[in-house]
């Protein structure tokens, strides 16, 4: 399992931003933190697919101490 740090920003009671600061640009909105987890693991996997199909390296998860995370299959 891959675990990229992730941040999470809760808006004005209507919901939940989360990024992932290694791959700038992917972001997920959604209503709750559950929600948004379970999307940007499939978000995450079709990146790093991309990234394998055009024979680039992915980057590595970089460690912020006390970030959550999200795991992906390696």
């Amino acid at each position: 399992m891959i675990r990229y740090p992730v941040r999470l920003t809760r808006c004005d009671g209507s919901g939940v931003i989360l990024t992932v600061p290694d791959l700038p640009g992917v972001t997920v909105i959604g209503p709750s933190e559950e929600f948004v987890r379970r999307c940007v693991s499939s978000v995450l996997e079709g990146i790093l697919k991309a990234y394998a199909a055009e024979d680039r390296p992915a980057p590595s998860p970089s460690r912020i101490p006390g970030a959550p995370t999200v795991a992906i299959a390696a």
